[in-house]
């Protein structure tokens, strides 16, 4: 198996959730059997954290999560 960290960043939080989520749906539905990811044999998709971050430099305010994926491979 392997963990794969993701970080989406945006100016908002109404942004970064819409991002949030097409990132985990597009790593969700491109496993085993699906799309490209036949090659790879990837399997096993498991979202084991999703954490928001908010930080401020100056007057910009970034919004980011980090997104911890876990997967199963096939030998």
């Amino acid at each position: 198996s392997f963990t794969i960290e993701v970080r989406v960043y945006a100016k908002s939080a109404t942004s970064v959730d819409k991002l949030t989520q097409s990132t985990i749906d597009v790593l969700r539905l491109n496993q085993l059997g699906t799309n490209s990811t036949d090659t790879e044999n990837i399997f096993g998709f498991k979202i084991s954290s999703v954490v928001p971050i908010v930080e401020v430099e100056g007057e910009i305010t970034i919004h980011s999560k980090v997104i911890t994926l876990d997967y199963k491979v096939i030998l």
